[in-house]
């Protein structure tokens, strides 16, 4: 009898110290929690071509170990160099970065990954080892959509790529967009609560991506009934985010998050059926920040004009900029300090 009460005591004593679940795991509940952010290779002051970032390594991991969301979206740019020790450098990040944090990752492939035009031999890797370049998912009631980096173009003109001026001037409207259009329309057909997009490249720019989806994608996801919102690196955005605060769309149904990128940003997102609260964390010590979203600023062809001038001028005065170097070392320094002021422009 004596150890019937004993044994009674002790399980009492650890059902009341376990730790309670984060989400409530009754069946047809739909409370879920997710962590978003990206850019995990080596700073540019660290690089090398196997490595990860170490504050992400020695704060991320333990920050979003503590939270224990259900899953982590990394939105690009898992590795510095995509055509050369590929496979190394997966293994590196899978073994000291994935293998340490305790819930389930997906990830997008950014430039660093697959390159700004497809690269197969990385594609074929990142797919094998990671998964694949566009996929989506239900969960708890919610559809996660996460988008390739060469949709719905076969390559991205940004950071790293000419813009030609023909570009500005392209028809977007060709049977490659009507086609990957059509497939995402059936895509989001379903009776979900809400709607989670993934991007790599920022869709306020006013490079093409931009202008496709101000003209293409936009229409589309406002004539949803859910509310839609879109998390993004903040890669290639226009600079200043508000400098056409007087072309500033607001939408009913759609909401835009630029800054899933560390440490610039890592955002926690809390969701049921009815509601969704995003919570935005600046820098490797998470501190909360006041500016959850932005306001969608359409990209027109004069804006991808003055895109256009203004990539060829900062071009020229990086090149003259870097020929001011006395010696061979000094002028690759200038060409990769992304602390230089005039050379600032090139970086994203």
């Amino acid at each position: 009898m004596k150890f019937l009460f004993l044994a009674l005591f002790l399980f009492i004593v650890l059902m009341s110290v376990s730790p309670p679940p984060v989400h409530d795991a009754r069946e047809g509940n739909r409370e879920g929690c997710f962590i978003t952010t990206g850019h995990i290779y080596k700073r540019w002051k660290e690089r090398s071509d196997i490595g990860a970032d170490q504050k992400f390594i020695e704060k991320a991991i333990p920050f979003i170990n503590s939270i224990r969301p259900d899953f982590l979206v990394l939105t690009g740019d898992l590795i510095y160099h995509p055509k050369k020790m590929v496979k190394e450098q997966y293994e590196f990040v899978i073994q000291n970065v994935f293998n340490k944090i305790e819930t389930k990752i997906y990830c997008l492939a950014g430039n660093h990954d697959t390159w700004w035009l497809p690269y197969p031999p990385a594609i074929e890797i990142f797919e094998k080892l990671i998964n694949p370049l566009h996929f989506s998912f239900e969960y708890k009631g919610s559809l996660f959509l996460f988008l390739s980096l060469y949709q719905p173009f076969p390559h991205v003109s940004g950071e790293g790529i000419q813009l030609p001026l023909k570009g500005v001037w392209d028809t977007f409207d060709t049977l490659a967009s009507r086609s990957f259009l059509d497939a995402l329309r059936e895509e989001l057909k379903g009776e979900y609560d809400h709607i989670f997009i993934f991007v790599h490249i920022s869709p306020i720019t006013d490079y093409p991506i931009g202008y496709y989806w101000s003209h293409f994608l936009i229409p589309l996801l406002s004539s949803l009934r859910q509310d839609i919102h879109v998390f993004s690196t903040d890669h290639i955005t226009r600079f200043p985010l508000y400098d056409q605060v007087n072309n500033v769309v607001r939408y009913n149904n759609i909401r835009f998050y630029n800054f899933a990128v560390f440490p610039r940003g890592s955002y926690i997102v809390h969701f049921d059926e009815s509601n969704v609260r995003v919570d935005l964390r600046e820098g490797d010590d998470f501190i909360p920040a006041i500016t959850q979203e932005i306001d969608f600023q359409p990209t027109t062809r004069w804006l991808m004009l003055r895109q256009y001038l203004r990539r060829r001028v900062a071009e020229l005065q990086f090149w003259l900029h870097s020929l001011q170097g006395k010696n061979v070392k000094e002028h690759q320094l200038r060409r990769s300090d992304p602390n230089c002021l005039k050379c600032k422009p090139l970086f994203p």
